[in-house]
């Protein structure tokens, strides 16, 4: 083998398979959460929230979520729905729903509904994500590979 081909398969093919994946950030520190609860231990809360994001093609903003979370003795089920709105005003609506043991951590999948400017070419992917809270605060991280 040419020093050459194994030069293209160590250093170039690992370049260009991670250059379709997106890696989208975002955290918030300010989340509101709004609890019932019930006599038998199920909570249905009202959750809002906003922060701010990142991305991997150098795009940066802001976002605001509000949904709902149900859970009882054993799991959640999630359903948010986020604005985000770029740097440059461009914006994209999300949904992320998880159904997940209890735990202070989870993943889901977040579906892209709309968007403008760069983000139209978005609708309808859907990505993998894993978030994190600890008290009113969440760390929130999904990869996804683009078409």
């Amino acid at each position: 083998m040419s020093k050459y081909f194994i030069y293209t398969i160590v250093y170039i093919i690992p370049f260009v398979i991670n250059a379709q994946n997106y890696i989208f950030e975002s955290n918030s520190n300010n989340t509101i959460l709004k609890t019932i609860i019930y006599p038998d231990g199920q909570e249905y809360i009202h959750i809002e929230n906003a922060g701010l994001w990142k991305d991997n093609k150098g795009d940066y903003g802001n976002e605001r979520c509000i949904g709902i979370i149900k859970k009882n003795k054993l799991n959640s089920n999630v359903e948010v729905r986020c604005e985000h709105i770029n740097q440059l005003g461009e914006k994209f609506w999300t949904l992320k729903v998880r159904n997940s043991e209890l735990h202070q951590t989870g993943g889901g999948v977040s579906t892209y509904i709309a968007g403008t400017g760069k983000y139209k070419k978005y609708i309808g992917i859907e990505c993998p994500y894993g978030v994190n809270y600890i008290e009113n605060m969440v760390w929130y991280t999904q990869k996804c590979k683009m078409p």
